[in-house]
């Protein structure tokens, strides 16, 4: 890349010297980076606010087109196996044009299928829209965590997933009440069909803001001082590129095979809260209010995100307790993960 020239996809300049540089070294450093957790705190609301509406507008999608419970399982399928198909290609773009390009194209891209799916008009036009948000949405976390090691610190990423994970959780949360605040006759009322446009415009709406406001690396930002540089530190050296993956290595390490099992074991029941949840409770309570049965499909998705931001919270002083990242990690694992399996089961008992 040339010293003087336009950087590709950022769109100005660079310069050799930074007219941002304090003469004194006593000017303050500026918080742009915290605008860039802003910007993936608002994301991760709608991606999972997109994902989840769909969830809770079930019932009527399925009387609506004539859809059996496994005709609507396959249209959950078809997001979940395109999601896990492109999250690798959606993180391997990322590294190699930047997050900015990616996350402008899939959050777009996944808003506009957002908008169509409210529009499906039978079985297959469903499960075609349903794969491609799939698509698009597969790009989104892998680029974030791009972002936070482009522009936070070490000592601030993992607080940073907290945050932006607790967002996503209470994005989830939340929805099912907007949603059927939105559905119900004894309020708005709406069709279905309008709340997944409402939902699809908001992704749109960041998409924009987000092209023009941010830069991949924070040199190429002007509201990035030489202080905010400092605090950065060498993740602002970084450059977007690619390179070699050491697949062997990944295949042949037992953690990630384990954290592979961890995940896959988790989404089991995971993903029954964020597409069955709400015909379960209708079914089950059928004495229940629109509304009661909203809040209580939010509880499990609110009371995750209290988990998560607990989590990034506590990571750093619970390593320096025990003497180990690695232990820290593996603790609060096992204990959030069989602390939630034992919740689950005592639910189906009780």
């Amino acid at each position: 890349m040339a010293r003087d020239g336009m950087i590709p996809g950022n769109d100005f300049p660079t310069r050799t010297t930074d007219p941002r540089e304090p003469s004194g070294g006593t000017t303050p450093a500026t918080g742009t980076r915290h605008v860039v957790l802003a910007f993936a705190v608002l994301l991760a609301v709608i991606t999972y606010v997109d994902r989840v509406c769909i969830s809770q507008a079930a019932p009527q999608m399925q009387e609506d087109l004539g859809l059996s419970k496994d005709q609507m399982g396959w249209a959950f399928f078809a997001f979940s196996i395109a999601y896990a198909s492109f999250e690798i290609p959606g993180g391997w773009l990322g590294d190699r044009i930047g997050p900015r390009a990616v996350l402008m194209r899939v959050v777009s891209m996944w808003s506009v299928f957002t908008v169509l799916t409210g529009w499906a008009w039978n079985f297959w036009s469903l499960i075609t829209f349903r794969f491609l948000f799939g698509v698009g949405e597969a790009g989104c976390f892998p680029n974030l965590a791009k972002v936070f090691s482009l522009w936070l610190p070490g000592h601030e990423r993992v607080r940073a997933q907290g945050i932006m994970w607790l967002s996503a959780r209470w994005g989830g949360a939340f929805t099912p009440l907007l949603v059927g605040w939105m559905l119900s006759k004894d309020h708005l009322g709406l069709h279905y069909k309008w709340t997944f446009l409402l939902f699809g415009c908001l992704g749109v709406v960041w998409a924009m803001l987000f092209w023009s406001w941010f830069r991949d690396n924070p040199r190429h930002h002007r509201s990035v001082n030489a202080a905010e540089l400092a605090i950065i530190g060498e993740s602002a050296d970084r450059q977007v590129g690619h390179g070699a993956v050491p697949w062997r290595l990944f295949l042949g390490s037992p953690s990630v095979w384990l954290l592979w099992l961890q995940y896959f074991c988790q989404n089991f029941s995971w993903y029954f809260y964020i597409t069955w949840m709400p015909t379960f409770l209708k079914e089950t309570f059928p004495d229940f209010t629109d509304m009661q049965r909203a809040l209580a499909g939010c509880v499990p998705l609110f009371f995750g995100g209290i988990g998560s931001f607990v989590s990034g919270s506590i990571a750093a002083s619970l390593a320096d307790r025990l003497g180990s990242t690695a232990r820290a990690r593996r603790t609060l694992g096992c204990v959030g993960l069989c602390g939630a399996a034992a919740m689950l089961l005592l639910s189906v008992w009780l």
